[in-house]
């Protein structure tokens, strides 16, 4: 703007040259003026934007600490649940090793008193067996018993019939004697 003015004045025929001097001046002061105030509005507003900024940046800064302590936290806790975690599931591989070695030893003690089981069903049939053999043994040799008994006793009491029949028969001849 200022050369397309000065540009223009120089047109302009000698007698206007004090005239020239005056509005350049006049000109000059007034860039000057206007530089100056731009200057002061620049530098207001910077000024402006640094307070502005030096703010942001307070609040961003606070901020930021605050997301780096929550990070920190969230990390211990993450480390501490981790951990936990860690101890839950040992302990759970613990457990399920000892159930396991206690389910098999179950299973072998289940196993060995199935097997025991069948032994002594097998030893009670075997003897279940064998007391009525031995019923029916002792009944036939209690019933050849009471057979050779009732025999004896018969042949006993024949023995004392007869033996009486002597002794009445002989003490019938001494009282008839």
């Amino acid at each position: 703007v200022r050369k397309g003015v000065s540009d223009i004045m120089m047109t302009f025929p000698p007698v206007m040259s004090a005239f020239e001097d005056r509005l350049r001046r006049q000109l000059k002061y007034h860039s000057n003026s206007v530089r100056s105030e731009s200057k002061s509005e620049v530098c207001d507003a910077i000024e402006e934007l640094t307070i502005s900024h030096d703010h942001e940046k307070q609040r961003f800064e606070a901020v930021i600490g605050s997301l780096e302590v929550s990070i920190l936290d969230e990390g211990e806790k993450v480390r501490s649940l981790q951990s936990q975690l860690n101890s839950a599931a040992a302990a759970l591989e613990k457990e399920k090793n000892e159930h396991v070695a206690l389910q098999t030893d179950l299973k072998a003690d289940v196993d060995k008193t199935r097997s025991e089981l069948r032994e002594a069903n097998k030893r009670t049939k075997s003897l279940d067996k064998l007391l009525e053999s031995e019923k029916i043994q002792k009944k036939i040799e209690l019933d050849d018993m009471d057979k050779k008994m009732k025999a004896e006793l018969d042949d006993i009491d024949l023995k004392v019939k007869h033996s009486f029949k002597n002794l009445v028969e002989k003490k019938n001849k001494e009282i008839e004697k």
